[in-house]
């Protein structure tokens, strides 16, 4: 063999020494890192949960403040509407007692009056006609 092969030799045989090495240290850190994952698992879920139901309380409480918010005008128009409908409702039924109450002055006038028209009328017509 010449001196070229054995150095190729060497430096093959360096070059697979340390690139077994390098994948015993890289697989070696990622045993040590997927040795860890599964006990850390569980600490990540109970903070993750812990965070999302903070958050979830938070947001709760925004949309409770910005509904109730958004309420308050419509719970003071729907008060106005309700006073006016009985106002107008009041009002209204004020006027019909009043009408009814004139129609009924009416009515009773000319319910009492009948019977001086009616004897009024024959009167006059016995006066006025040749039956006599």
């Amino acid at each position: 063999m010449t001196a070229a092969a054995l150095v190729f030799a060497a430096v093959v045989g360096l070059a697979s020494v340390l690139a077994e090495r390098a994948v015993a240290v890289a697989s070696g850190l990622a045993l040590i890192f997927f040795e860890h994952a599964p006990v850390a698992a569980p600490v990540v879920f109970v903070a993750a949960v812990a965070v999302f139901r903070l958050v979830v309380a938070v947001a709760e409480r925004a949309v409770a403040v910005a509904s109730d918010l958004a309420l308050i005008p419509v719970a003071r128009a729907l008060a106005a509407v309700a006073v006016f409908v009985l106002a107008a409702f009041g009002l209204a039924e004020r006027a019909v007692a009043v009408v009814f109450g004139l129609a009924l002055i009416v009515v009773d006038r000319a319910l009492v009056a009948a019977p001086v028209v009616l004897v009024v009328g024959c009167c006059c017509f016995w006066s006025c006609s040749d039956f006599r």
